[in-house]
């Protein structure tokens, strides 16, 4: 990275500008506007849908096109056209959500504007913590969906994980997938990650990689690491993640996101 403060910083949502209650801390509200202050742009990263990040993008004041849906979708936060857009071929959902109902997983499909979710009760409970409650329990998820899937993750024991996970390394044109945690399992057409989105969004503000920087936490935002000039990993990252970054912030029990942002405006660590 340059001397310079960097000119885009894109920041994953859950586990990083959140804290561990999904709640958004003064201390981080802070350091984003003072890094738009500072004149550097700063987006989200994130596998919720399209409508919360918009949400949030707008309640921090962002510009830049966010990253949602795990990297399916790249968009303006003011409700335009997305600039791309990856979705899951509807016979691939099918036989993905066959394949894990047999095996008794949880299952939550996510489109622009909602998060349904098939699973047991206790697993709902989980997930509506994760999603801030932004999520719709129901008793068949391909009836219930009324638009083609963007995301789908899975939840269950690491063994069943392990399984689907073969079940869809083993398909001719494999989707992709991302470990988030061992018991969740992200999936999006190929080509939609994180890391591709990242390389899109930055020709597309015509910048340099070595202006951008990135912070996250999950095995996801190992991909949008490897295309930005400095990473910054959480402290309640995996170790995986820790090693793929530059440096390690405090975890978000302490807004370690305000640590980072700070340090990439005011030392710009290069």
């Amino acid at each position: 990275m340059s001397a310079n403060p960097p000119r885009l910083i894109i920041c994953d949502v859950d586990g990083t500008l959140l804290d561990p209650q999904a709640q958004l801390r003064r201390e981080v509200e802070q350091a984003v506007h003072m890094a738009s202050r500072a004149g550097v742009l700063v987006t989200l990263a994130s596998g919720r849908n399209k409508t919360q990040l918009d949400t949030m993008a707008r309640e921090l004041g962002l510009t830049p096109p966010v990253i949602s849906l795990g990297g399916a979708c790249i968009a303006l936060p003011d409700g335009s056209p997305p600039l791309r857009h990856r979705i899951i071929p509807p016979e691939r959902t099918r036989m993905l959500v066959q394949h894990s109902r047999r095996l008794d997983l949880g299952i939550m499909a996510q489109t622009f504007t909602s998060n349904l979710l098939e699973s047991d009760p206790a697993t709902a409970v989980e997930i509506r913590r994760i999603a801030s409650g932004f999520v719709e329990q129901v008793v068949d998820i391909l009836e219930a969906l009324e638009e083609p899937a963007s995301k789908i993750t899975l939840i269950g024991p690491v063994e069943g994980i392990a399984e689907i996970q073969t079940y869809i390394d083993e398909d001719t044109e494999p989707l992709h997938t991302a470990l988030s945690g061992e018991r969740f399992l992200d999936v999006t057409a190929p080509g939609a990650d994180k890391g591709s989105s990242v390389r899109f969004l930055i020709e597309h503000l015509g910048f340099d990689r070595l202006e951008v920087a990135a912070i996250g936490d999950g095995h996801n935002d190992i991909s949008m690491f490897n295309e930005t000039g400095f990473a910054i990993a959480m402290g309640n990252a995996l170790d995986e993640v820790k090693l793929a970054a530059h440096l390690v912030a405090p975890p978000n029990s302490e807004a370690g996101a305000a640590w980072a942002i700070r340090t990439l405006i005011n030392h710009h660590p290069g």
